[in-house]
């Protein structure tokens, strides 16, 4: 692979992009490529800072590329972070679980009273009123939300373990 081909595609320039840079039509930087022509010394002045900044980012993108290990301290505090989000969804759940249950009991008692049928007007608007919410409540904390939320639990837990383990 040439200088100029390794340059270009490492920057991702075109062509053009480089002659712009390098203040020299395309077709210079063509021929040098090939051999037909030497650079200016000003191009290749530009081309050899052009490298060498290249090389030392290539070179500093492989120290970063190093794992490190983790600090007992990081390890620490995410472990705090991710229990407390553990606890923070585990009552979220429950209370979505008890909302459900009382939704769904309301909505069963209201069964039974129309079942009955007193004929009581205001006992009806008031077992309408109060359905239109408990449906609402099935709604929002039906069976399908809670498994998600259980299952964002059995990833945290899984992460909790694999914290512990470092």
């Amino acid at each position: 692979m040439s200088v100029i081909h390794h340059l270009r595609s490492s920057l991702g320039l075109t062509l053009e992009q480089l002659s712009e840079y390098l203040q020299v039509p395309p077709s210079v930087i063509t021929m040098s490529d090939s051999g037909r022509r030497n650079f200016p010394s000003s191009v290749s002045e530009k081309l050899n800072r052009l490298l060498t900044l290249l090389q030392t980012v290539q070179d500093n993108q492989k120290e970063k590329d190093v794992p490190k290990p983790i600090s007992a301290t990081v390890v620490k505090e995410v472990m705090h972070n991710t229990d407390w989000q553990l606890k923070k969804l585990q009552k979220k759940l429950q209370l979505m679980q008890r909302k459900y249950h009382q939704a769904n009991n309301f909505l069963a008692i209201r069964q039974m009273m129309q079942a009955e049928a007193n004929g009581d007007r205001l006992e009806y608007l008031w077992l309408e009123v109060i359905a239109a919410d408990a449906e609402t409540q099935l709604a929002a904390n039906n069976l399908e939300q809670q498994t998600l939320l259980h299952l964002d639990i059995q990833v945290l837990q899984y992460k909790m373990g694999l914290l512990a383990a470092l």
